[in-house]
C-alpha cells in the first residue's frame, strides 16, 4: 500500500525527515482512526507539508500500534521512542490527551520530484491517505 502523509509545517517534520533526525512518524487519536492498524512493513510513505506537494518518500520497516492507553502509558511510549519520532512539546501534550497511537518506522528516505495529490475522494480533514497506488491520485506539481 501507499500512504500520503501530511505533516504540519510548524513542527518541521519534513525537514527533520530529510536531515535524518526523524526516522518514524506517530499519530494519536481517541479511537482507532487511520492509519492505526492499516500500515505494514514494506508499504511506501509519501510525505508532504500541508499546502505543499509531496517531496519525500520512504519505506515502512516496522509498525507499533497502541490501543486503550492511559496518559502514563502514552508518556512511557513517547519517552521510549521520541529520539526516533522527534515530537515537539506541543505534539507530546496533544498525544497525552489521546488513547490510541501508532508509530511507523521508516528507512530509505529519498527526496523525489514534487507532485500534488487529488484529495477529492477523501475527507477534507484527511491528514493520512491510504491508496493501493499513489499514481492513482497523483497530479503534476
Amino acid at each position: 500500500m501507499d500512504h500520503v502523509v501530511f505533516l504540519n509545517k510548524r513542527f518541521k517534520g519534513l525537514q527533520k525527515i530529510i536531515q535524518g533526525e526523524k526516522r518514524a512518524e506517530s499519530r494519536w487519536a481517541n479511537g482507532k482512526r487511520s492509519p492505526h492498524g492499516r500500515v505494514s512493513k514494506g508499504d511506501r510513505l509519501f510525505f508532504k507539508d500541508t499546502g505543499n506537494p509531496v517531496t519525500v518518500t520512504a519505506e515502512v520497516v516496522d509498525v507499533k500500534n497502541f490501543f486503550k492507553l492511559e496518559r502514563e502509558e502514552i508518556q512511557k511510549v513517547i519517552q521510549e521512542y521520541n529520539d526516533t519520532i522527534s515530537m515537539t512539546e506541543k505534539e507530546i501534550e496533544f498525544a497525552l490527551q489521546k488513547k490510541c497511537g501508532v508509530i511507523i518506522f521508516f528507512d530509505n528516505v529519498k527526496e523525489i520530484e514534487p507532485f500534488n495529490v487529488d484529495k477529492s475522494d477523501f475527507t477534507s480533514m484527511a491528514d493520512w491517505i491510504i491508496v493501493d497506488d499513489v499514481n492513482k491520485i497523483r497530479l503534476d506539481a
